[in-house]
């Protein structure tokens, strides 16, 4: 066989895996692990961590009539203090809800893929998202692609998604 085919057909292999990947390296998923997550009506447990999570963000704002998530419903990006404090305002107060920390929605993300979530799991678009995690007059955020960023509470806006134990 001539030298060129080879060269060919071991350039074509190399571009397949190379496009079969997306920027960045291999997609790592938490959500591909189709037992990890049992999903009930608006929330999910992760059997890994028992946490549960709610899955339309601004949670008290965004459940439609047919019970599900309704984007239409949803509030825009809200300030730190005010992401902190709306589960307690929100009618599902007494279950326990809270923004996740870093360490527990970093745990979520999935990194290099072409999504932030599992579609099924968590309704969002790809945005920054609220944690817990706070240093000083800074706070924890996750951004679209899993980075870790740390911004000022004041000032800054993200969305929120809430988290029980």
């Amino acid at each position: 066989m001539p030298t060129n085919i080879l060269l060919s057909r071991a350039a074509l292999a190399v571009l397949a895996l190379a496009t079969a990947q997306p920027a960045g390296g291999a997609c790592l998923d938490p959500g591909a692990d189709a037992n990890r997550f049992e999903i009930k009506g608006l929330e999910f447990r992760d059997k890994k961590t028992g946490l549960t999570w709610f899955r339309c963000p601004a949670m008290h704002l965004s459940v439609g009539a047919n019970g599900k998530c309704d984007p239409s419903l949803t509030m825009p990006s809200q300030s730190w203090k005010l992401a902190m404090a709306l589960p307690a305002l929100g009618p599902r107060h007494a279950e326990g809800w809270r923004l996740p920390t870093a360490e527990e929605l970093a745990g979520m993300i999935a990194h290099g893929c072409k999504h932030q979530f599992r579609a099924d799991l968590i309704e969002l678009p790809p945005v920054p998202l609220w944690t817990s995690t706070e240093s000083g007059d800074n706070a924890t955020q996750i951004d679209e692609t899993g980075n870790r960023i740390t911004v000022p509470k004041e000032g800054t806006y993200g969305w929120m998604i809430y988290v029980r134990r």
